[in-house]
């Protein structure tokens, strides 16, 4: 659903794109319109998109709790820059718990405001966030960061057929390219 729905968007961004190219140097009243819609449909989407999101949270704490685990509570923080990294990896062609140029999560959460360790779960190609998360339960890795005890904050998010999932909580630890390490600071 979420990926037909997000095709939808891209398409109408398309469309409106291509009549704004083409109409609106003719008629301001036409370009006002443009851009009110197209700011109207980047509005919705990202409405949609932040509840998909919530509601694939939602999932992941009921399995922490099935897994006598605590549930997370959600982050704005974590979301943004969740969101952050998944459009970043599809806009840029890469997909990687390291950027193209060497930077991990938690290099980027400082200008995100956060500055405790982040734990990060990468998905790609799933057609579902649900599906995203039942392909981490059966990564032994990855279930280990969703269910880790340290974790207290958290969000999900995702662009296109990329997913996201960051936390952070107490200790000092951190989660990077599949291995639990810790952090020397």
């Amino acid at each position: 659903m979420a990926r037909g729905f997000f095709k939808i968007f891209v398409l109408l961004i398309l469309i409106f794109g291509i009549l704004y190219f083409l109409y609106s140097n003719e008629n301001p009243f036409v370009k006002q319109i443009f851009e009110e819609t197209l700011k109207s449909i980047q509005e919705k989407y990202d409405r949609y998109a932040l509840n998909e999101s919530k509601k694939a949270f939602d999932k992941i704490n009921e399995i922490r709790y099935e897994n006598g685990k605590s549930k997370l509570v959600w982050d704005d923080r974590l979301y943004e820059l969740a969101k952050y990294r998944a459009k970043d990896m599809y806009d840029r062609g890469y997909y990687s718990h390291i950027t193209p140029e060497g930077k991990t999560v938690n290099e980027i959460a400082d200008s995100y405001g956060i500055y405790t360790d982040v734990g990060e779960n990468l998905g790609k190609g799933y057609i579902s966030p649900s599906e995203a998360i039942e392909g981490w339960m059966n990564s032994p890795a990855h279930k280990y960061n969703l269910l880790y005890d340290g974790h207290r904050l958290g969000a999900f998010a995702y662009y296109m057929d990329i997913y996201v999932f960051l936390a952070t909580g107490s200790g000092s630890w951190t989660y990077e390219l599949g291995i639990l390490i810790p952090i020397q600071k």
